[in-house]
């Protein structure tokens, strides 16, 4: 997390959500194949939350840096230890970070995290910590896009396009029924004959 700075947090900010989250997957330097690795890709979104929810809350750019390395602290001690050790732990984080910003702005930190992450305490644990087999078909597809629609000034009204294919209709019947004509004239030539 020491790669984290000022800049590098107000650039995440500053980007749209999935660009925002390449950026700070470069800062951080983490590379993974995010189809196939899921933890990795949990674990990013979980500190683009918690700077995003910082910014939207208006803390100045070097506590949005704290409030990532708060995030990531607490998540990789509270890894592989019951909810009660973890909000014990979240207490010590409190201790050590409270002087940090002011007690309005560490005030919302808290509750982000508790409505947050401690309401999803037993799913992270599942998912970062449970080793699961990954069991993944992965298909190549070619995709044809549908050819350019012609202008508007270029198309036809929906009653004469209706009209138009029910005329083409009529001759394909047409055609057909001619044909099944000349088909019975030359079985009825050849057996006259």
């Amino acid at each position: 997390m020491a790669s984290l700075t000022t800049e590098g947090v107000r650039r995440v900010a500053s980007l749209q959500k999935e660009d925002g989250r390449y950026f700070l997957m470069t800062l951080l330097n983490m590379d993974f194949d995010e189809d196939r690795d899921l933890k990795p890709g949990i674990l990013l979104d979980y500190l683009y939350n918690a700077i995003m929810f910082a910014v939207q809350k208006g803390f100045p750019w070097p506590n949005v840096v704290l409030v990532a390395r708060f995030s990531e602290e607490l998540l990789e001690e509270t890894m592989g230890i019951t909810i009660t050790e973890a909000i014990g732990m979240l207490k010590k984080k409190c201790d050590q970070y409270q002087y940090t910003m002011k007690p309005k702005q560490f005030k919302l930190l808290v509750n982000y995290f508790l409505e947050t992450f401690f309401k999803h305490y037993r799913l992270y644990q599942f998912v970062l910590l449970e080793v699961r087999e990954i069991d993944q078909t992965i298909h190549n597809l070619e995709v044809y896009v549908p050819q350019k629609p012609l202008a508007l000034k270029d198309g036809t009204e929906a009653d004469v396009w209706i009209y138009q294919k029910r005329i083409s209709e009529l001759n394909e019947t047409e055609n057909q029924l001619q044909a099944e004509m000349l088909f019975l004239r030359q079985t009825s030539q050849l057996e006259s004959e």
